[in-house]
């Protein structure tokens, strides 16, 4: 079973977005405590705003998370559907992996 190529496409930019630690976290961070503003995530992780305005942007073009423009700061929420994609794809990749294994043709 091959992944046609959108959606390997979009497996791609998915978890390029997840590669890098600081995202995972600020990613971790939003699931946990739900819509948050960047000040909010600053005082949360420590990490500089700089530092949280430019992952915040890489996962919100991404579509891993959505920016929200209320008053007086915008927040920032978990993309549910996106969120779901990724989870199925690692599935996917671990599911693959396994039946590999098991096949003995390894990976």
């Amino acid at each position: 079973m091959r992944l046609d190529f959108d959606k390997a496409l979009l497996a791609a930019a998915l978890l390029d977005a997840l590669t890098q630690p600081t995202r995972r976290n600020l990613l971790d961070n939003i699931i946990r405590h739900g819509m948050s503003t960047r000040q909010e995530m600053v005082d949360r992780t420590s990490y500089s705003r700089a530092l949280v305005y430019h992952h915040l942007r890489v996962l919100v073009e991404s579509g891993l998370v959505e920016v929200h423009p209320t008053k007086p700061l915008p927040q920032y929420s978990l993309n549910h559907l996106r969120w779901s994609i990724v989870r199925s794809l690692l599935r996917e990749f671990r599911d693959r992996g396994v039946a590999r294994k098991k096949s003995g043709r390894g990976m």
